[in-house]
């Protein structure tokens, strides 16, 4: 076979280098901002923490998903649902299902791990807010997997926990739970 030439070959590796460069480079502009909080507050570009504040052999697993301080399934209903969707929903999803169910497992260890696993003053499990699109898919594949006839009581079921979600946020607002604040200076 002929090899092509090295000029060709050097403008296709950068064509194919390219996109991977751009978005490195919008990420760090995107970022600037953060760094330069922490500079300004800390005196450094990274936030200060505590030696041992991530606990890699003794992560919070079952305390991050089910704790009434800041869990993850009791603060965020709607993942009752998400969560066996992205199960039921994978021949929809296809191999998507899959890699997302395998991204939350990593994030789920990651913040478990963290010894303030709850967020320490945050409501509810906040970290996990960059999971969206695991929810979504979720919820996606369960509405997928699901007969038609089924598909209302789905939704019915979606509303019920949104408002289970507003109902703890309020218990919250009028300080009948207490917040994570609570708990972050025992």
């Amino acid at each position: 076979p002929i090899s092509r030439p090295l000029h060709e070959r050097a403008a296709a590796a950068l064509r194919a280098a390219a996109p991977g460069a751009l978005l490195v480079l919008v990420a760090a502009l995107c970022f600037l901002p953060q760094l330069a909080l922490w500079r300004w507050d800390y005196g450094t570009l990274r936030a200060p923490q505590a030696p041992g504040h991530m606990r890699w052999a003794n992560p919070a697993l079952l305390e991050t998903l089910c704790s009434m301080r800041a869990g993850l399934l009791p603060w965020s209903p709607l993942l009752y649902l998400a969560l066996p969707g992205l199960l039921v929903g994978r021949r929809a999803l296809g191999a998507l299902a899959w890699r997302l169910a395998l991204l939350f497992l990593i994030e789920w260890y990651v913040n478990a791990a963290a010894w303030d696993y709850h967020g320490s003053w945050g409501f509810g499990p906040r970290r996990f807010t960059d999971a969206t699109i695991v929810w979504a898919a979720g919820v996606g594949g369960l509405y997928a997997a699901c007969r038609p006839r089924w598909r209302p009581l789905l939704g019915a079921a979606l509303v019920a926990l949104c408002l289970w979600n507003l109902c703890l946020t309020d218990l919250l607002r009028r300080r009948r739970i207490k917040n994570s604040a609570v708990g972050a200076f025992r």
